[in-house]
C-alpha cells in the first residue's frame, strides 16, 4: 500500500521538521498531530481530531507542565480546537451550495472553507486574546487568509534551510534568500492589515471566569440547536465583554475614591478613580532607553480591566522618563483628558514627548481643579524654582475627598521639600496617605516633611532590584517610626479606597472579579 509506505517515510520526518524549528509548543503541536495521522493510516485507523488534540495536550504538558500558563500554548491548542470543531459548522450555515465541479468553482469553495476555518479560529481564541493583549482584531479573518499561506511557506522554506544546512550546506544559502522576500511579504502583510486605527478595539480583561463562561456558553451552543444555540452564543459574548462593564458598574455602586499606585517598574503612576467613575492619572512611567512602554503595556490594559471609560485628567509632575514617558499611550486610549503639568519642559526628548500630549494647564502653588467632590490643589514649586533640577521643581500635589487626603510628591528632594515646609501651612500637611518622593531615595523623606504629614499609609513606587538601590532602608524605617503602613508597588499595584473619613486598603483592582468587586463596601 503506498499510502502506508509513505506514511512510515513521513514519520521520521515529522520529527526531524519539529526540531529544526526549534520544538516550540506550536511546532510540537503540529508534530504530534501529523505523527497521529500517519500511524492512523499505518494502522488502518481513522483518527479523531479531539481525541488526537488531547493526547497532544498531555504530551507537551508531560515534557513542560508549566507549559499550560504560556499564551502561546493556550492560543495553539485553542485554534485547533475551533477548526475542528466550528469550521464544519460554520460552512453549513453559509447558504451557498458546495460546489463539486468546475475550476471555478472549487476556487469559490476553497476560499469559503477557508474564511470558515479563520472564523472558527477567530473565535475560538477570541477570550484568550482578550485576557493576555486586551486588544480584538476586527481584520483577524480577513488577515489570515493572507498571512497564513505566506507564513507557511516561510516556515517551511526556513525549516528546508535548516536541514540543508546540516546535511547539504551548498544547498542551504538558495533557500534562505528564498525566505528573504516571503519575510519581506509577511511583515508587509502584516503591517497593512495593522494600519487602520479601527483594526483592533481595546477592550478589559474577561478574566479568568469569563474565560471560563465563554468556553462554557461555547460548548452549550455547540450541543444547541435553533434558539437555544443563539442564546448561548450571546451568553458567551457576554462573558467575553461584559466583566469590565461590571467593574465599571460595581466602582460606581460603592462609590467614594479608589487610589491605585500602579506597579510600572522604576517609574510612577498613580490612577485615582472619582466617585463618577472617571478616572484621574498622576504620571505615567516610563523607560529611557525605550525599551518598553509602560502606558500601552501597563497603564492602559489596567484602565479597560477596572472599566473606565473616561480619562479626565492627566498630570505630569515633572518631564523625566520614568513619570512622562508612559503618558502618551493613554492620551492616545483615552482623548479628550486635560493636562496639568508645573510647565518644565525638560530636555529635547521630554519635551517632543510633551508635544504628543494636550496642551498643558501651568500649576502654581494655591492653584486647583476639581471634580465630583475631589480637589487637586498644587502645594508646589514655587515661582522662584527655575533653577531648580527637575527633581525639586516637581508638582507638589494635595488631594481632598471629604475628611481624607493625600500627598503626591513626585521626585522632590531637599531644597523642593525645604521649600514646601516653608511654604505650606501645618494643616495642609497632615495627610492620610503619602505618596514617598523619590522612589524613596536617601536625598529625600528628610524628617521634617516625615513629621509633618504624619500618615497613616506611605507608598514607594519603584522597580524590583533596580539599580539605584531604592528605597534606603534609613528611610522607609523613618516613615515606619512615625506610624505608617508602608507600601512598594515592586511587590504589585497598591490600591487603596476612600469614603470620605478614612482610607482602607484593598485587594489590587486586576486581581478581583466583577463578583468580589460588587460586594465590597465602604
Amino acid at each position: 500500500d503506498p499510502r502506508r509506505l509513505a506514511a512510515l517515510a513521513a514519520l521520521p520526518l515529522t520529527a526531524l521538521y519539529a526540531l529544526a524549528t526549534g520544538a516550540d509548543v506550536p511546532i510540537v503541536r503540529s508534530a504530534l498531530a501529523a505523527a497521529l495521522g500517519f500511524a492512523g493510516v499505518l494502522l488502518d485507523r481513522e483518527v479523531d481530531v479531539l481525541n488526537g488534540l488531547a493526547l497532544a495536550v498531555l504530551a507537551v504538558l508531560a515534557l513542560e507542565p508549566g507549559a499550560w500558563l504560556d499564551a502561546s500554548f493556550q492560543l495553539s491548542f485553542a485554534s485547533v480546537a475551533g477548526l475542528a470543531i466550528l469550521s464544519g459548522p460554520l460552512r453549513r450555515a453559509i447558504p451557498v451550495p458546495r460546489a463539486r465541479a468546475g475550476l471555478l468553482a472549487r476556487a469559490g469553495e476553497a476560499l469559503l472553507g477557508a474564511l470558515c476555518a479563520s472564523a472558527a479560529a477567530t473565535v475560538a481564541t477570541a477570550p484568550i486574546v482578550a485576557y493576555h493583549f486586551r486588544r480584538l482584531s476586527l481584520l483577524a479573518v480577513v488577515s489570515n487568509l493572507v498571512g497564513v499561506p505566506i507564513g507557511s511557506a516561510l516556515t517551511v522554506t526556513a525549516a528546508l534551510a535548516a536541514l540543508a544546512s546540516a546535511l547539504l550546506p551548498p544547498a542551504a544559502p538558495p533557500l534562505l534568500l528564498l525566505c528573504r522576500p516571503l519575510a519581506s511579504l509577511l511583515l508587509w502583510a502584516n503591517d497593512l492589515f495593522a494600519a487602520p486605527r479601527w483594526a483592533a478595539v481595546g477592550v478589559g480583561s474577561p478574566g479568568v471566569l469569563g474565560v471560563a463562561a465563554f468556553f462554557g456558553a461555547g460548548a452549550l451552543a455547540w450541543r444547541a440547536r435553533g434558539l437555544g444555540r443563539l442564546a448561548c452564543a450571546g451568553l458567551a459574548l457576554c462573558a467575553l465583554l461584559l466583566p469590565p462593564h461590571l467593574r465599571h458598574l460595581a466602582a460606581g455602586r460603592r462609590g467614594g475614591l479608589e487610589v491605585t499606585f500602579l506597579s510600572v517598574g522604576q517609574g510612577d503612576a498613580a490612577v485615582l478613580v472619582l466617585p463618577d467613575g472617571a478616572a484621574v492619572l498622576v504620571d505615567g512611567g516610563g523607560e529611557a532607553t525605550g525599551r518598553y512602554d509602560p502606558g500601552a503595556r501597563d497603564i492602559v490594559p489596567w484602565l479597560r480591566d477596572a472599566g473606565v471609560r473616561e480619562v479626565a485628567a492627566l498630570f505630569v509632575s515633572h518631564p523625566h522618563p520614568d513619570h512622562l514617558f508612559g503618558l502618551p499611550a493613554v492620551a492616545a486610549a483615552y482623548p479628550g483628558a486635560r493636562l496639568f503639568s508645573s510647565g518644565r519642559q525638560g530636555d529635547e526628548v521630554s519635551a517632543a514627548v510633551l508635544a504628543r500630549l494636550p496642551p498643558a494647564t501651568v500649576l502654581s502653588p494655591g492653584s486647583s481643579w476639581e471634580r465630583a467632590g475631589v480637589r487637586f490643589e498644587a502645594l508646589g514649586p514655587p515661582e522662584d524654582s527655575a533653577a531648580w533640577t527637575e527633581n525639586d521643581a516637581s508638582l507638589v500635589l494635595r488631594v481632598t475627598y471629604g475628611a481624607t487626603s493625600l500627598l503626591l510628591c513626585g521626585d522632590v528632594e531637599r531644597e523642593g521639600e525645604g521649600a514646601l515646609l516653608a511654604a505650606t501651612a501645618p494643616e495642609k500637611l497632615h495627610v492620610d496617605l503619602v505618596k514617598v518622593p523619590h522612589h524613596g531615595s536617601a536625598t529625600s523623606s528628610g524628617w521634617a516633611l516625615v513629621r509633618a504629614t504624619r500618615p497613616t499609609f506611605a507608598v514607594l513606587s519603584l522597580g524590583r532590584d533596580n539599580r539605584f538601590g531604592f528605597p534606603a532602608p534609613g528611610v522607609v524605617e523613618r516613615w515606619k517610626s512615625m506610624g505608617a503602613a508602608v507600601f512598594r508597588t515592586d511587590e504589585g499595584a497598591v490600591r487603596l479606597l476612600s469614603d470620605g473619613k478614612r482610607f482602607r486598603p484593598a485587594p489590587a483592582a486586576t486581581a478581583l472579579d466583577a463578583v468580589a468587586l460588587w460586594r465590597e463596601r465602604s
